[in-house]
């Protein structure tokens, strides 16, 4: 069952040109639940920030640190959805 859970996220990340290395274990974990959940926009935008070099390590989740950021890019996925 790991193995299928680690999977899932590698080729999430592939999808998004990025790579599992990446990402410590406590990242790794919580990209897992964000994908159990189906909050894809959420993990786009993690790994948009991780690329721009934003660690992910903190107790307190990044999307609570930086909600305004969040907010705009969940804001504007979803137009993009409407549109589309």
């Amino acid at each position: 069952m790991q193995f299928l859970e680690n999977q899932l996220v590698i080729e999430a990340l592939q999808e998004q040109s990025y790579s599992i290395e990446n990402f410590d274990m406590k990242e790794k974990d919580r990209l897992m639940v964000i994908l159990r959940k189906g909050e894809d926009i959420l993990f786009d935008w993690y790994i948009q920030k991780k690329k721009e070099g934003y660690e992910f390590n903190q107790i307190e989740p990044l999307h609570k640190i930086l909600k305004e950021d969040y907010e705009d890019y969940f804001n504007q996925r979803m137009a993009k959805i409407e549109e589309g």
